[in-house]
């Protein structure tokens, strides 16, 4: 039995750290005990463990482990540089068809105002110029002689503020274009409405010319209000 104490204590003794503090008594049988705290009903003898030896740290491993987390650190820095410079790239790129965007509808109500024609105001606000591909047909308010020299003169102010190149025939072409193709997408679109009503009796073939029709002068106009260069 006591052999049995023994090994018992011997176990408790071992999973108890290095350093730590046993205490040893014997009870009233004979019997050995080991605990870390001391008995309340007893004496008992303080057996302090010695200290384990310890290898030293592998000076060379801790140096390979902290350049690495350096390493990690700095390749997550360039990651997050290229990501901002992405950003401030794309921020850069949308700005500037922003502003193009704005410069050519200035340019395409200057156009507007410069037709012979009458010009007026849809119910949106939008500026329109009489003519055959016209199809809107909501309210407008015309404008007057004196009205539209103001507007032109406002309008070219605009294009002062906005445009790279005021004076660039190249992109007041482009201007032109964009808007003669998007009154056409317009007018092609509108046609094609009365062509598929059940009453027309249209053949297929004709409504698929009609598709065809707003395709290219949709595409066209999307094309050159698309353009990057002024």
């Amino acid at each position: 039995m006591k052999q049995v104490w023994l090994l018992a204590a011997a176990a408790t003794v071992f999973a108890v750290s290095a350093g730590s503090e046993i205490h040893k008594w014997v009870d009233k049988d004979g019997n050995v005990h080991f605990s870390d705290e001391p008995p309340t009903n007893r004496e008992s003898e303080q057996i302090v463990l010695p200290e384990s030896a310890v290898p030293p740290p592998d000076t060379g491993e801790l140096r390979r482990r902290e350049l690495l987390e350096q390493a990690d650190i700095e390749a997550g820095r360039v990651v997050e540089e290229q990501r901002d410079r992405r950003l401030a790239a794309k921020s850069e790129a949308q700005a500037r068809r922003d502003e193009y965007a704005r410069c050519l509808d200035a340019r395409i109500r200057l156009e507007i105002l410069n037709e012979q024609v009458p010009v007026y105001r849809d119910s949106s606000g939008k500026l329109r110029a009489r003519s055959a591909y016209d199809t809107y047909s909501g309210p407008r308010e015309y404008i007057d002689d004196f009205s539209r020299e103001q507007e032109k003169a406002m309008v070219r102010r605009s294009i002062l503020l906005r445009c790279a190149d005021p004076d660039d025939p190249g992109a007041r072409a482009r201007a032109r274009a964009a808007w003669i193709f998007a009154v056409r997408c317009d007018a092609a679109r509108a046609d094609l409405e009365v062509i598929e009503r059940p009453q027309s009796k249209n053949p297929d073939d004709k409504i698929e010319a009609q598709r065809r029709r707003i395709e290219l002068a949709c595409g066209e106009a999307e094309r050159y209000r698309r353009q990057e260069s002024q």
